[in-house]
């Protein structure tokens, strides 16, 4: 879990005001917004980590596909006020948002696999790992886990 958190850590805060600029602004396709560039991007370090959570439980591995999961939220929740500068001052809420998205993987892969338990608790509730990552962002966290988008 720690080293899926310092991944997820460290793609976020790599992506610098290079990287924003030569995302954003104008283009010959058009005229790209500073948050929005900074949101894709963000999406673009995050989503490989996250599509992760579906292999492994396409693999048998639900503990290891819960790990990666906390580990992401972990990771982000490091992040959360890292806004002062780079993609993150375009994107605030982007951590927090990627982090739903990741309970949200991991949950709708389990129903339907039709799991019952992760990790020794039932699927019911909020995993315990996953409370422990982000104390701050429990509620949100919980919501995704009750009604994955």
């Amino acid at each position: 879990m720690e080293d899926i958190a310092q991944e997820a850590e460290d793609a976020v805060r790599a992506l610098d005001l290079d990287d924003l600029n030569s995302r954003a602004g104008s283009h010959s396709y058009g005229y790209v917004e500073p948050t929005e560039a900074a949101w894709e991007l963000i999406e673009e370090a995050v989503m490989p980590l996250i599509e992760d959570i579906q292999r492994r439980l396409d693999a048998g591995q639900p503990d290891a596909a819960l790990a990666t999961c906390a580990g992401i939220v972990l990771g982000l929740y490091r992040v959360r006020h890292d806004a002062n500068d780079g993609c993150l001052g375009w994107a605030p809420d982007a951590p927090a948002e990627m982090a739903g998205e990741a309970v949200c993987t991991l949950r709708k892969a389990l129903r339907k696999m039709g799991a019952p338990r992760i990790a020794g608790q039932s699927c019911d509730t909020l995993p315990a790992v996953l409370r422990d990552a982000a104390s701050e962002w429990v509620d949100m966290l919980e919501r995704c886990w009750r009604k994955p988008s």
